[in-house]
C-alpha cells in the first residue's frame, strides 16, 4: 500500500488538529476554575500575538485604553505608540488623556481616536504597516469598521473616518490584546489611562 500525495497531507493535517486539541484540552484541564481558565486563554493569546508580531518584522505598534472610576464617571484614555524594529524598539509616543465625565466604553473609542488622529498627524513610512492594539472588542470592532455603535454613533463615525483615511497609506491589522494579563504594552496604556481618569 502507497499513500498518495493527498492522503499523507489530509492525514498530516489530522495529526496537526488532534496535537493542537490535546495541548488545548490539557491547558484547559490544568485550569480548574473561571479565574485560570480565563488566565490561561489570556497566556495562549499573548503567545499569539508575540509571535504574529516578530513576523510582521519592522512596525508601529499602537496600544490603547479607557478607563472610567467609576463607570460612567471621570474617564480617561491612555495611549503608547511603539516603533518595532528586528532587534529593538523605541517609545515614540505616550499620553495619559483626561476626558472628562463618561463611560469605560466611551473612553475606549476615544482613546483610539487620539491615537489614529496622531499617527495621522505624524505619519510613519508607507511601508511599514500599523498595529492597533485594544483589549475592548467593542472598540477594536467599531475601529476595524466591523460595526457601528449605537450607545455613541457620533464616536464610531468619527473613529471609522479616521482608521478608513489610515488604511489608504498604510496596511493596518486590528488585534485583540488581554487586559491585566501582564502584556507590556496594555498594562503601560492602561496605568496611562488610569493616570487620566
Amino acid at each position: 500500500y502507497r499513500r498518495t500525495s493527498t492522503q499523507a497531507d489530509g492525514e498530516q493535517v489530522a495529526w496537526d488538529i488532534a496535537a493542537r486539541f490535546r495541548t488545548l484540552l490539557v491547558t484547559h484541564t490544568r485550569a480548574k476554575g473561571p479565574r485560570e481558565r480565563k488566565e490561561a486563554r489570556a497566556r495562549h493569546r499573548i503567545k499569539i500575538l508575540d509571535a504574529k508580531i516578530a513576523e510582521l518584522g519592522e512596525c508601529i505598534l499602537v496600544a490603547t485604553d479607557g478607563s472610567a472610576n467609576p463607570n460612567p464617571g471621570a474617564s480617561g484614555a491612555g495611549i503608547v505608540i511603539q516603533h518595532k524594529r528586528a532587534s529593538s524598539a523605541t517609545i515614540t509616543w505616550r499620553r495619559s488623556i483626561s476626558l472628562g465625565h463618561g463611560t469605560n466604553n466611551s473612553a475606549e473609542l476615544l482613546a483610539l481616536i487620539h491615537a489614529v488622529q496622531h499617527v495621522l498627524d505624524h505619519p510613519p513610512p508607507s511601508h511599514l504597516r500599523i498595529v492597533l492594539l485594544v483589549d475592548n472588542t467593542m472598540a477594536l470592532k467599531v475601529a476595524a469598521c466591523v460595526h457601528g455603535s449605537r450607545a455613541y454613533p457620533r464616536l464610531a463615525a468619527q473613529l471609522q473616518g479616521l482608521t478608513s483615511e489610515m488604511e489608504s497609506t498604510h496596511k493596518v491589522l486590528y488585534e485583540w490584546s488581554p487586559g491585566h494579563a501582564g502584556w507590556a504594552l496594555n498594562e503601560w496604556a492602561d496605568a496611562l489611562a488610569k493616570r487620566g481618569a
